[in-house]
């Protein structure tokens, strides 16, 4: 190398993180006796002895000697706490190991340790990283809102450590099939619902086995409940389930919305994370960010029940026991009425003419369903007095449903009734008071719907008749009515009526006689 070197080679055995960065320049030929290169030594590069060779312009043989490289310390993770995160939340991390680089101690090849974290499908922001000491390292982690459950990894320089990301998400069982309405995995887009209709919710957040939920919040606006107790088979009761506080803390809950409305739902939870502290744990760091969902209820509309009130109590003649067409009994009738006594002549074809008062639906409804009623007796009685004129019997009926639920229909859409009391010879005078409401139901066609309040309308009848002739025979004479028809306009039903507006009950209306004539059977009503 006497008279120089025009190309010059110099490398590093075994090692990548060596760069010689003046390779194959004249310059660096200083003399026979030296050579200089600039040597760039990678950050992190592993500590270790080398043979560093190097030649001039290609020719053999070629020098070695050894060299050592030291390199940055082997850093490692022990714990990271907490290692569970909610979606959205920013938690303090404590990260825990072995050699990590202070502020302190950092070199231009070793310079302070990074953190970094990272998940599978979204962004996990780092910042306020202190490197406390070669044992421990905070920094303030936060996954994105809209990460779903998923392993997330945090990275001091290139060692690694798993954690747990999870989410809240808000499921709906719509006729069956599920739908997101809240979370990452939702549109957003309000939900469409019917009054009466089912609502089933659950939550789904695919937690890992060893998340354990421990509280679970829902707020559900609008008018619900949980369920209204109305059965046909045996509707000698009838009454509201509220949806009660406790429903509304467990992970599903199912209701029914009575009245329409454009109702909020919003769902949280909370686990055991471990590494909480106190203040954490006020803070709600071990509780899911709140979703939201947006229901819009609707209904069949303005509908209103039409009453259409006969303003007449007549006497009437219909067929009893032993339902033959000889075989008839007078009645005092609100309305006017010929056939048979249903009571004693049941299946025979009832009754026809004019009822005293006729109901009738608005008929078909959008959304689609079916309109029932259902009616409760409020007030009934009657007094008979005797021929002799100094004895009277009084019978007063116990309030509730009228027979039978749904109430039967007279017509398609409509219902009716037509009160009166069978008049006997020994009687001198009868006298009936009768008090009712009917309510106006409608069940919306989408199955395990349940019936929502329309409204109702009150209605009454007082009459009598005398019989002059008694005992010898039957010369009653017409009807004088004290008040007749309907009792006030027919109201809507509301939430801030008595069970938000439902019809309720706890017995069939039944009629309890003080005194009986030992010369009469039991009086009989005709409905």
């Amino acid at each position: 190398m006497g008279g120089g070197c025009d190309y010059s080679e110099a490398w590093v055995n075994g090692s990548s993180d060596v760069r010689i960065t003046n390779y194959g320049e004249p310059s660096a030929f200083i003399s026979s006796t030296q050579m200089m290169f600039d040597v760039k030594v990678k950050d992190g590069a592993s500590s270790g002895t080398y043979s560093f060779s190097m030649t001039c312009d290609g020719n053999c043989p070629v020098a070695t000697a050894p060299v050592q490289i030291q390199g940055c310390p082997d850093e490692t993770i022990t714990s990271v706490s907490p290692n569970i995160w909610f979606a959205g939340k920013a938690y303090k991390t404590t990260i825990t190991g072995t050699n990590f680089i202070t502020k302190e101690k950092a070199t231009k090849l070793c310079p302070v340790s990074k953190v970094d974290a990272t998940a599978t499908s979204s962004n996990v922001s780092v910042s306020d990283v202190t490197v406390v000491s070669d044992t421990q390292i905070t920094a303030t982690i936060k996954p994105e809102k809209d990460s779903p459950v998923e392993q997330g990894t945090v990275t001091v320089d290139s060692e690694t450590s798993n954690t747990q990301i999870i989410d809240n998400e808000v499921q709906w069982n719509n006729q069956g099939t599920l739908e997101n309405i809240a979370g990452i995995f939702a549109t957003g887009a309000p939900q469409q619902a019917v009054v009466g209709q089912q609502i089933l919710l659950t939550t789904n957040p695919n937690l890992p086995g060893n998340i354990t939920v421990t509280d679970s919040t829902w707020t559900v606006g609008g008018t619900k409940i949980d369920g209204y107790t109305a059965n046909p088979a045996d509707p000698t009761s009838a009454s509201v389930t509220e949806l009660k506080d406790d429903d509304l803390k467990k992970p599903n809950i199912t209701f029914y919305w009575v009245y329409p409305t454009d109702s909020p739902v919003t769902y949280n939870y909370c686990v055991t994370i471990p590494g909480l502290s106190s203040d954490d744990i006020a803070s709600k760091l071990n509780c899911s960010l709140t979703e939201k969902a947006t229901f819009n209820v609707t209904g069949p509309g303005d509908a209103q029940m039409n009453t259409d009130p006969y303003y007449a109590v007549t006497l009437s003649q219909l067929i009893v026991k032993p339902c033959q067409s000889g075989s008839v009994a007078k009645f005092m009738v609100y309305g006017s009425l010929t056939g048979y006594f249903e009571p004693q002549c049941p299946n025979m074809g009832g009754d026809t003419g004019t009822p005293g008062v006729l109901f009738t639906s608005p008929g078909s409804s959008s959304p689609s369903g079916t309109y029932t009623f259902a009616q409760k007796v409020n007030h009934d009685s009657w007094t008979r007095t005797y021929t002799a004129g100094t004895s009277s019997a009084t019978c007063s009926t116990t309030p509730g449903l009228d027979g039978r639920y749904p109430y039967p229909l007279y017509a398609e859409g409509q219902a009716a009734d037509a009160p009166g009391v069978e008049l006997f010879p020994v009687n001198k005078k009868v006298r009936r008071n009768f008090a009712a409401t009917m309510y106006l139901l409608w069940t919306s066609s989408i199955p395990n719907s349940i019936p929502v309040p329309i409204g109702y309308q009150d209605w009454h009848f007082q009459a009598s008749t005398t019989n002059p002739s008694a005992p010898t025979k039957q010369s009653w004479t017409t009807p004088v009515w004290q008040f007749i028809g309907t009792n006030g306009d027919f109201v809507p039903s509301a939430p801030s009526q008595s069970s938000n507006g439902y019809p309720t009950w706890s017995a069939l209306a039944a009629s309890n006689c003080s005194t009986v004539s030992a010369e009469e059977e039991e009086p009989q009503e005709e409905e």
